[in-house]
């Protein structure tokens, strides 16, 4: 009988420690809910740059076949899924939540009280909880065109040539704005996630000679025949095409603002790595120190212009520097003098305003708006900021 009773004893403690550490060295899953996301970024509003109503969408090719693309569900579903491929996290069901709202009689605005996310992350047993908002969701394209006649001429031959070379340049931004929710209700920590990807796409036409350079290749055609082809595809850009869309589809994955999404997220799981765990292995730590390293950015203020508050600053597209960059504008202050000789060492950088990029004018040429300090920046200012 004291056999029977120890082997039971054994049997439960067993069964106990699989349940606390499970097999293989593996840890639990740990849940988390994304409770909303709000939406201030006004794509896709009457009035924003996703959509432009009748009788105006008509003539710009909208005509009425738009597919409204509803961020807010549609970041919090894409969010969910990545937190499953995660496999360190559990995503929470919708309906669990919806459920749990009404048993507790939650409401949206209730979230804001600490005791009452306190409640529903015990109701759900949740390690964390997320609130997102959206504050940037833009595709802008520059363009630029050019051509020339080009004349030759001699003894027996005469003729005229022409020259024409056009470029795009697409840039699509994401910015987001995460909160984080411990498992007591209490906020542990707060995000500006910034996310960008950009395309360029530009020709050059010489009859016969024809040819197309982007991000993704180049073709080049003579005549009829194709010398070379782009291998890889290009992204998503055109309205026409991104009209006809769902958001978060395998279509949208496509897209260059799918290509800015992907980052986005995928920085909201790092996020929540260093903040609720579980800790990155070695192998986790490589490739994310693998991933290319920010471009610092630095120059100078050439030219102010008080109206509208622009700068115009000797940084350009040799420089890296892209459209939605924002850069921090720094006088010299105070000077640093060597404690020996009394020689002049430096200046401190004091900061007098922000500017953002919204103009590659050459490779050694940009225009800036000012964010901040205007009336305060003057020329010969030192610009500093990475990309």
């Amino acid at each position: 009988m004291k056999n029977i009773l120890a082997t039971g004893i054994i049997f439960i403690m067993l069964f106990a420690l699989t349940a606390v550490f499970p097999a293989n060295g593996e840890t639990a899953a740990r849940r988390v809910a994304v409770l909303y996301f709000d939406d201030h970024s006004r794509f896709d509003s009457p009035t924003g740059c996703g959509f432009i109503p009748n009788p105006v969408g008509i003539l710009f090719g909208s005509g009425g076949k738009h597919k409204k693309w509803n961020l807010k569900t549609g970041f919090r579903d894409m969010l969910n899924v990545k937190l499953m491929e995660s496999e360190v996290y559990e995503p929470i069901e919708l309906d669990d939540l919806a459920i749990a709202f009404a048993e507790l009689e939650i409401k949206k605005t209730d979230l804001k009280y600490e005791s009452k996310r306190a409640a529903l992350a015990d109701k759900l047993n949740l390690d964390a909880m997320l609130i997102g908002d959206i504050r940037k969701f833009q595709q802008e394209r520059v363009r630029g065109s050019a051509s020339r006649t080009i004349r030759d001429g001699g003894n027996n031959f005469g003729g005229v040539g022409g020259v024409q070379a056009s470029g795009y340049y697409y840039r699509a931004s994401v910015h987001l704005k995460l909160r984080i929710f411990d498992a007591t209700g209490k906020e542990i920590a707060i995000s500006d996630i910034k996310e960008g990807a950009t395309y360029e796409l530009g020709g050059v036409k010489a009859a016969p000679f024809t040819a197309i350079a982007s991000s993704t290749g180049t073709k080049i055609k003579i005549g009829t025949a194709k010398v070379t082809e782009v291998e890889k595809p290009d992204p998503i850009v055109h309205r026409d095409k991104l009209d006809k869309i769902d958001f978060g589809s395998l279509e949208y994955q496509k897209t260059l603002f799918g290509f800015a999404t992907e980052k986005a997220l995928n920085k909201i799981i790092l996020k929540l790595r260093q903040r609720i765990g579980p800790e990155l292995l070695p192998a986790e730590e490589i490739k994310q120190a693998s991933q290319p390293a920010a471009v610092t950015l630095k120059g100078m203020i050439a030219s102010v212009k008080e109206e509208p508050p622009q700068v115009y600053i000797n940084l350009g597209s040799k420089d890296g520097i892209e459209i939605g960059n924002q850069l921090t504008v720094y006088t010299p202050g105070e000077e640093i003098t060597d404690p020996e000789t009394g020689a002049l060492l430096g200046y401190e950088d004091d900061k007098v305003g922000l500017i953002e990029i919204i103009d590659i004018m050459s490779p050694s040429l940009s225009k800036a708006k000012i964010l901040e300090g205007a009336g305060n920046i003057k020329r010969g200012d030192t610009v500093k900021g990475s990309k």
